[in-house]
């Protein structure tokens, strides 16, 4: 019977066999059933370290993977909390001008490439346009 997760290859099993029964006592130059067994043997062994190696890496792996994201998480979290403090710092800075000035040029490398900086805008109240035009979508005052 011929297992198919066996690493010696099924044609090779069956010319060991035949090194075992029909040729036991045969031998030539560095080739008989002892060297035939004895290589299938090492042939099973280092399958058996590649299998117990691979096996590692995929656990390396999908520890790497776990740290990545732990990693992505934490920097992500940092990121929010310190544009919040950024934002509420820069508060606390109008009234001290070097103060705000630095803030400023943190604000600046801290956006992300290609976006447009972050000015403070007043807000302005819902409703009425200043313009005295129509309100949008019919409705009225």
């Amino acid at each position: 019977m011929v297992d198919e997760q066996d690493p010696v290859p099924a044609h090779v099993l069956e010319l060991i066999e035949i090194f075992e029964t029909h040729l036991p006592d045969v031998s030539f130059p560095g080739v008989d059933h002892d060297t035939l067994e004895r290589q299938s043997l090492a042939v099973r062994s280092r399958a058996s370290e590649l299998h117990g190696a691979r096996e590692q890496l995929e656990q390396a792996r999908a520890s790497l993977e776990g740290a990545e994201v732990a990693h992505a998480q934490a920097r992500a979290e940092l990121l929010s909390t310190s544009h919040r403090a950024l934002g509420y710092a820069r508060v606390f800075a109008e009234g001290h001008p070097d103060l705000r000035e630095r803030l400023e040029r943190l604000a600046k490398d801290a956006a992300p490439a290609g976006a447009a900086p972050v000015a403070h805008a007043r807000r302005r109240r819902k409703g009425r346009a200043r313009d005295g035009g129509e309100l949008p979508f019919g409705a009225t005052r």
